[in-house]
């Protein structure tokens, strides 16, 4: 199952029946899976699927996961081990090495998928690991709203990955400031942080943040109705 197909289909009716599955398999799960089951909530399916797609992007990028590692999968494989758990370990990414190591049953996986709440589940708890990971190894605050302005902007990856490395390289601890410079609610002290970061990562070859911000404006991913939670 492709990570388009675990988002496709979800629907209010979806997202109570996800929510249950993971608190009552793997209640520790719960809080990493919230996020991406808000955005599941309100965003347009969509802009949901290339959030999930981009956080997969850059976590192989950043050797956090394997190549073929898909979220679905290691959100499966952490409710699949629910006895091993992330506060045992001192990195999200530990956690996730532990996981792909761990037994893991393919056929009830594939079994599982063929339901839509599963699906939901199974990917908003692995996205959630990939995002926290991604914050630890790159050593900054990473809110999902981050991912959802790069997507919406039709940002690759490596643009991701090159404008945090970017920002981070700039003194920039919180990466949600990106956010509100594209939506115009920066302050004028993380203006000031920001451009900089933006000018260096724009020189080694990223994509223009000017397009970013076409992409935003103009609302290219956002073609069909939200999810009513």
């Amino acid at each position: 199952m492709g990570l388009i197909s675990a988002i496709t289909g979800v629907v209010s009716t979806l997202i109570a029946p996800a929510v249950t599955l993971i608190s009552k398999v793997a209640p520790c799960l719960s809080s990493i899976a919230k996020p991406v089951i808000e955005i599941a909530k309100i965003a347009v399916k969509v802009v949901v699927q290339a959030v999930v797609t981009l956080v997969s992007e850059v976590a192989k990028s950043l050797g956090i996961v394997d190549q073929n590692m898909e979220p679905e999968e290691l959100g499966a494989r952490a409710m699949q081990n629910p006895e091993i758990k992330p506060e045992d370990f001192d990195s999200k990414k530990e956690y996730i090495e532990a996981l792909k190591n761990a037994e893991f049953d393919e056929e009830k996986f594939k079994d599982e998928m063929k339901n839509d709440s599963n699906k939901l589940a199974f990917t908003a708890v692995g996205t959630g690991l990939e995002v926290q990971a991604i914050a630890e190894s790159m050593e900054m605050r990473i809110p999902l709203d981050f991912f959802v302005s790069a997507a919406k902007g039709k940002m690759t990856g490596t643009d991701t990955v090159g404008l945090l490395k970017a920002m981070k390289g700039n003194g920039i601890t919180d990466a949600g400031i990106f956010t509100t410079y594209t939506n115009g609610t920066i302050s004028t002290e993380n203006e000031a942080k920001i451009k900089p970061a933006i000018e260096n990562y724009e020189n080694n070859g990223g994509k223009s943040i000017e397009e970013v911000q076409k992409d935003i404006d103009f609302k290219t991913l956002e073609k069909e109705q939200p999810v009513e939670g």
